[in-house]
């Protein structure tokens, strides 16, 4: 039976392991992992590309595929809670996004196996992508447009409450 920090260490040292099978395009536009792209899923986070990976001590992402066609990340998260997934996708036409992205937990401790979507994009199309949850919950608030002589509207066209 495997111990707690056997198990630690091995998820540790998994993902560096695995950097020797990337298989990334030879030519054009998106044929490498871009240095600073922006994620979202159910969280929303900044990736940035740092010795031959994305992420940091909270996790780490380990690109095996960066090809026009396909694109494969194996994510290994620590904290706060353990988890592995797969993350697939092919970068899109612009080659500056993922298009058709699912991410595919094989193990997590509070929430099982699962699959969704996710978003990302980098180069021209970053800001088309929070780079955080905060910047997700700025971009969903409608942005105020006061007409002539009115307090304000919602960019919707709803009539802004007053504030005493």
């Amino acid at each position: 039976m495997l111990t707690r920090a056997v198990c630690h260490f091995l998820l540790a040292i998994l993902p560096v392991c695995l950097l020797a099978g990337v298989s990334c395009g030879q030519t054009g536009e998106g044929a490498r992992p871009p240095s600073v792209m922006h994620w979202c899923a159910q969280h929303c986070t900044t990736l940035t590309w740092n010795s031959g990976h994305y992420g940091g001590p909270d996790s780490i992402w380990v690109v095996q595929k960066w090809t026009r066609d396909a694109v494969v990340i194996r994510r290994t998260d620590y904290r706060p809670y353990p988890g592995l997934a797969i993350l697939t996708g092919r970068i899109s036409t612009q080659g500056n996004s993922i298009e058709n992205g699912k991410i595919q937990w094989t193990y997590h401790p509070c929430c099982g196996t699962s699959t969704g979507t996710f978003q990302a994009a980098w180069g021209t199309a970053i800001d088309t992508v929070p780079g955080s949850d905060q910047e997700r919950a700025q971009m969903a608030r409608p942005q105020r447009r006061p007409g002539p002589g009115q307090q304000g509207q919602t960019q919707q066209g709803q009539p802004q409450q007053a504030h005493a």
